[in-house]
């Protein structure tokens, strides 16, 4: 869920930071919406796309079965992706 991130951001500011949120491109519009600044992390992801994963709805393994076919295989980049981005904006 991406609105406590929102909220973080949005507090950040108000106390006078550059509340930044990295997360997957689906998500851009909405975090620029809101006013924020948005750094794009791994592959643009639609969540319908993500629904269609096998096994994704079954109520008790559906969001294991996304943690491995999703989520886990992607955490090196991102993870890569971070150390530069935090490189890049230097964050106090």
């Amino acid at each position: 869920d991406i609105h406590p991130s929102i909220a973080i951001a949005h507090e950040l500011a108000r106390q006078g930071h550059q509340g930044i949120i990295a997360t997957n491109p689906y998500y851009e519009k909405l975090v620029c919406g809101e006013g924020l600044s948005f750094e794009p992390l791994g592959e643009h992801l639609e969540i319908a796309q993500a629904a269609q994963t096998p096994g994704a709805m079954d109520e008790r393994l559906g969001s294991l079965k996304l943690m491995r076919r999703l989520i886990i295989p992607a955490i090196p980049a991102a993870t890569k992706q971070l150390l530069e981005i935090a490189t890049r904006l230097k964050p106090d």
